[in-house]
């Protein structure tokens, strides 16, 4: 969850452009150094009810599948540099219900990680995940509203940004 978040953040808040594909690099550093430091969280647990904890096992499992179903949606129009994406607008499958379902299964996998791991720490970086991915959007969905023009912006009004029933 710490290595998600750091690589959402270098993502967020770009470095400048003097570091050229660094930028891509230092998020993989952060990642494998957040990875290798996480025996560091093992001082946040909390005693939950074990049906919490079934139901964020649960939950994390819901958040691969909405994962994996977003990407076999996307097809080849996936990529993480959404500026260099292939000019196809894609709203099928979750992407009818949801504009950001990667972005969503992802908020999904960190409150399941907190629940099931017991850990308010592990749920706290969660929910900074969450707001790293909240951040993001916005400038992402002015990106695809240049490259889509009035075709995106009917998508906007049909689609929630999140939650279909939010």
């Amino acid at each position: 969850m710490i290595a998600l978040l750091g690589y959402f953040a270098f993502d967020t808040w770009s470095l400048p452009s003097f570091f050229g594909d660094w930028g891509s690099s230092a998020r993989h550093v952060f990642a494998k150094f957040a990875t290798t430091t996480a025996w560091l969280v093992r001082d946040g647990q909390v005693a939950l009810p074990e049906a919490m904890r079934w139901l964020g096992l649960l939950i994390g499992q819901l958040s691969v599948v909405l994962l994996v179903w977003a990407h076999v949606a996307m097809g080849a129009s996936w990529t993480p540099f959404i500026e260099r994406s292939t000019p196809k607008l894609v709203t099928t499958g979750p992407f009818r219900w949801t504009r950001n379902p990667m972005y969503v299964s992802m908020m999904m996998l960190g409150v399941a990680l907190g629940l099931a791991s017991s850990n308010v720490i592990v749920l706290m970086s969660g929910l900074l995940l969450a707001f790293a991915a909240a951040c993001r959007v916005p400038s992402e969905e002015t990106v695809l509203l240049e490259l889509f023009g009035a075709s995106y912006g009917d998508y906007m009004r049909r689609t929630r940004r999140w939650c279909p029933w939010l």
